[in-house]
This record gives C-alpha cells, sequence and structure tokens, in this order.
C-alpha cells in the first residue's frame, strides 16, 4: 500500500514536471516570437497613429455639429408650430 501510494505520487510529480515543461516550452516560444515582433524595425509601429485620430475627431466634430443643427430646427419647427395652434 506505502509502494502504490508512492506510484501514485511519483506518478504525478512526473505529470506535473512534464505540464511544467511544456508551458516552459510554450513560454519561450512565446517570448521568441514577441522579440521577432519587437526588434523588426518594419513591422513595429511605436506610438498612435495621429492621422487616424484627427480623421475621427473630425468626424465627431460633423457629427456633433449636425446633431446641434437638427436640434435647433427641430425646436425652431416646434416653436412655429406651437404658436400656429393658439
Amino acid at each position: 500500500m506505502i509502494y502504490k501510494a508512492c506510484h501514485c505520487f511519483c506518478f504525478t510529480n512526473k505529470h506535473k514536471d512534464s505540464f511544467l515543461s511544456h508551458q516552459i516550452a510554450r513560454k519561450r516560444a512565446e517570448e521568441m516570437e514577441r522579440r521577432k515582433r519587437i526588434l523588426n524595425a518594419k513591422v513595429r509601429t511605436i506610438g498612435v497613429d495621429k492621422e487616424t485620430l484627427d480623421a475621427q475627431v473630425a468626424m465627431k466634430e460633423e457629427s456633433d455639429a449636425f446633431e446641434k443643427e437638427l436640434t435647433r430646427a427641430y425646436l425652431m419647427h416646434r416653436c412655429i408650430y406651437s404658436c400656429l395652434q393658439i
């Protein structure tokens, strides 16, 4: 019985060691891939794309201006309509 418990414990350690070695190998491969991407100056981009951000800001300002104009037109229409009903 003691041998069986020891055998199970040893099997668990072997399984655990195998699992850990697999995890370590996977992490090493991920790190190597990450290093390839980071150290490759042709692929790497640092910072933000200012042109895209400027375009997004312009679109947002245009959308806000349109919404403001739409609200103003609605309020004027409502005011005129309410004046005609009296």
